[in-house]
């Protein structure tokens, strides 16, 4: 083979090259830790406005079922409210008896094994109570869905769709671009779209209703081992929405661009 063989191999295998594992990491990195803050300050917003009028109600009628049949079982007990010990009271669900004391229920330490099986056979058979754990639960995850929803289409949609590299915060910070395996050029702002969609709905919504916020952990690891270790550099968002990520450096399209050519007519 040729010298001249070899440099063009060498020089084709070196364009649109899969970033670097530590590209990844730290593009990742920053991606997450901009999501997640995110988030996290919409859920504390939302938790605290009225989207969480629904979540309230069944949190107490649970909390005042809990009480009920801790009373009824032997399993918690009656404490009146005084001016010595509402501070030590302060986080618990008060009650009201019918002299309009106000009281709260302390569990008892160390009850006997027979209590506790009766206590909990009690809530496990009250379908009432059984229905108002789960119409918190699904509020509740109606609630992070929304705030996750918010953080990830800015930061994963919005701005990847504004800028020619199609790249996040992240990934633009650690010189990545998404290529187009089609059109062998940066990715459509379509493809980043259903990149998004696959994502958002089979990597976050639903990873979330099991895995809640180890998901935030669990689901960008194994996109970096999936990711680092393939030989394309792609996970599966990337193959379903025919894109791979590339280092930027090593971008080379099949056809130049057309703002890349007017440039060099204008030089």
């Amino acid at each position: 083979m040729s010298n001249m063989n070899i440099v063009e191999e060498n020089k084709v295998a070196q364009e649109n090259k899969k970033p670097h594992f530590m590209q990844r990491l730290a593009s990742g990195l920053v991606d997450l830790c901009l999501i997640f803050l995110s988030y996290w300050g919409l859920y504390s917003l939302f938790i605290n406005s009225p989207l969480a009028d629904g979540f309230n109600y069944y949190h107490y009628q649970i909390i005042e079922t809990q009480d009920a049949y801790k009373l009824e079982t032997g399993f918690g007990e009656k404490v009146l409210i005084t001016e010595e010990n509402k501070d030590e009271y302060q986080s618990y669900y008060k009650h009201y008896d019918e002299d309009e004391n106000e009281y709260v229920v302390v569990n008892i330490e160390n009850v006997d094994s027979t209590i506790s099986s009766n206590y909990s056979s009690k809530l496990l058979n009250d379908n009432v109570y059984q229905s108002n754990v789960f119409n918190r639960k699904l509020i509740l995850y109606g609630i992070n869905v929304l705030a996750g929803f918010i953080a990830t289409s800015v930061f994963l949609l919005a701005i990847p769709s504004l800028n020619k590299r199609r790249a996040s915060i992240g990934q633009l910070a650690g010189e990545i671009s998404m290529f187009s395996k089609r059109f062998e050029t940066h990715a459509r702002w379509y493809h980043i779209l259903i990149r998004y969609l696959f994502i958002f709905i089979l990597e976050c919504a639903l990873p979330f209703l099991f895995l809640e916020l180890f998901t935030f952990i669990l689901i960008p690891t194994l996109f970096l081992i999936v990711g680092s270790i393939s030989k394309s550099g792609r996970t599966l968002h990337d193959l379903v929405s025919g894109v791979r990520p590339i280092d930027k450096r090593t971008y080379s399209p099949l056809i130049p661009e057309k703002d890349e050519i007017e440039n060099e007519d204008a030089e």
